[in-house]
Parts: structure tokens; C-alpha cells; sequence
């Protein structure tokens, strides 16, 4: 009797996981296309990390840098067209959904969430630390500006996982408030029945 056997060759296996860690950013050079931020519906720039601002396996990025983006405030929803690539090939975020947080004149505040993908991360502990990219993992992308005497500048964090948002006492306060009334509405309603 004769036995054939069938050997497969595996080459080294690749270790990658989900990104851990968070990148704060500033923005180089915004521009808006309104008069001030209330009006305004469209900002672009490019990024840079900001010097120390970073943690986990983002680290690997903070001597990067990233092309240039833009923001469509009227598509945030869906992401807003928003996505950042590094030019020192460390990958890239891709946002997917969005909110403003707050917006007026001097101020804007938004958060966006989507896929950061890439980021490997030779000689760090995580997970590109065999030179191979991470996983595509869920990121967040939380940023503001300030317009004050002319003058628009910004900063934002890149965090993977994503941070969680935490509604602003005013809208806390609306939703309560909804749900009291329409408590209300329906005791009335059960009452006249």
C-alpha cells in the first residue's frame, strides 16, 4: 500500500491587530469658504502631528505628515469627503460618518469616525510591530477651529478605538425634556380614554 502525503508551505505567519492609540494633529494652513465659521461649509488644509501629542501604535506617525484634505460641513453626515493619507506611508483614515458638535461664528467643533488602515509600526509593542500594517480599525477624528481677529487656526485627535461622544449639557437637556412631554402627552391621552 502506498501513502501519498501532501505538505503545504506556510511561510511566516503575520501578526497584525486592531490600532491602539491616539495622534493629536494641528492644522497647517485652514481655510474656510465663509465669513466666519457660522456660515462657512467647506474647510480644507493639511495636517501635522503635533510634536509628543501621541500614544500607542499612532507614535510611529508623529514625524509624519499628511496631504491635504477637505471637510464638506453640508455631507458630514457621511463623512464629509473627509480622509487623510500620510506621506510617509504610515496609512490613512477614510471618515464614514460625522456630526457637528457645535458651530458659530468663532467656533466650530465636529466628530467624525470611519477606517484608519496601514500604520505599521516596526520596533513598537502593538500591532504592525513586525513592520506588517494594522488591521483596517474603527477610528475617530475629533477637531475644532477657531476663528478670532482674522485669524483661523485648529487642532484634532485621531483615536483608535474611536472615543465616544458626550452629548452637550443643552442637548441633554432637549431630550429630557422631549421625553417628559411626551410622558405627559400619553397620560393625558390614557385619562381622556
Amino acid at each position: 500500500m502506498f501513502v501519498f502525503g501532501v505538505g503545504l508551505l506556510v511561510g511566516p505567519a503575520v501578526f497584525s491587530g486592531t490600532i491602539n492609540g491616539s495622534l493629536g494633529v494641528n492644522f497647517n494652513v485652514p481655510t474656510k469658504n465663509g465669513v466666519t465659521l457660522a456660515d462657512t461649509t467647506l474647510l480644507a488644509d493639511t495636517l501635522s502631528p503635533t510634536n509628543g501629542v501621541c500614544t500607542g501604535d499612532f507614535c510611529v506617525a508623529a514625524g509624519s505628515n499628511y496631504g491635504p484634505f477637505t471637510l464638506n460641513l453640508g455631507t458630514i453626515a457621511n463623512g464629509g469627503g473627509f480622509s487623510l493619507s500620510s506621506t510617509s506611508t504610515f496609512g490613512g483614515f477614510i471618515a464614514t460618518a460625522g456630526t457637528i458638535m457645535q458651530q458659530s461664528a468663532n467656533f466650530l467643533d465636529i466628530y467624525l469616525t470611519g477606517l484608519y488602515t496601514g500604520l505599521p509600526n516596526p520596533g513598537l509593542v502593538g500591532c504592525g510591530n513586525n513592520s506588517d500594517p494594522c488591521d483596517p480599525s474603527p477610528t475617530s477624528f475629533r477637531a475644532s477651529w477657531t476663528y478670532t481677529g482674522g485669524s483661523l487656526s485648529g487642532s484634532g485627535t485621531l483615536a483608535s478605538p474611536p472615543t465616544t461622544v458626550i452629548p452637550e449639557p443643552a442637548t441633554t437637556t432637549l431630550s429630557g425634556g422631549a421625553l417628559v412631554a411626551l410622558g405627559i402627552g400619553l397620560r393625558r391621552r390614557r385619562a381622556s380614554r
